[in-house]
């Protein structure tokens, strides 16, 4: 894992899909991201419950662009979420990784053991427990050759999500065409 964690820190770009595990056991898209290191972000986020909607922002060389009511955008004064050099972004706040220091230290990392409908032929999943022998924090799926994650699940905040990275260190961040581009 820690050849993985390196491997994310030198990422400069990559996609990820999050979902969320429903009540009734399905799955619902929570976030979509394109990361392109060191100033392009492009975020979908969709919120469900009892006002469900979505927003759109684009993080474009210093520009922040988010969409409003009616379908346009407007640039606003907004830091870039994504810290290049340190990966992907959790649900709960942190990065990836964040905490593999921590767990090796007092926990452990052990293969894993997921169940088929997450099972992946192109990786290894490995299990990251904070305490040696309980269930772990998060379960990822490494690939052997490039040691970037391919899945991610993970409990947070009560919920599991599942994370799904694609195109590591090819993803290219463009600003949708209905932006006026402003800035550098």
């Amino acid at each position: 894992m820690q050849a993985s964690r390196e491997a994310v820190r030198a990422a400069k770009s990559w996609q990820s899909g999050i979902t969320v595990q429903t009540p009734n056991g399905g799955w619902s898209l929570v976030r979509t991201e394109y990361i392109e290191c060191p100033s392009r972000y492009d975020r979908i986020s969709v919120v469900h419950g009892s006002q469900p909607g979505s927003t759109h922002e684009v993080w474009f060389n210093g520009v922040h662009y988010q969409m409003v009511a009616g379908g346009a955008w407007a640039a606003i004064d907004a830091p870039l979420p994504a810290e290049c050099g340190a990966g992907p972004e959790l649900v709960s706040g942190g990065v990836l990784y964040g905490d593999l220091d921590s767990i090796e230290r007092s926990g452990e990392v052990r293969p894993g053991k997921l169940t088929a409908a997450l099972m992946e032929s192109s990786c290894t999943w490995w299990d990251a427990a904070s305490v040696k022998g309980e269930a772990p924090n998060y379960s990822v799926c490494l690939d052997e050759n490039d040691h970037l994650p391919r899945k991610l699940r993970s409990a947070e905040h009560g919920e599991t999500y599942v994370y799904t990275f694609t195109n590591w260190n090819a993803t290219s961040v463009t600003l949708p065409r209905d932006i006026v581009a402003t800035g550098p």
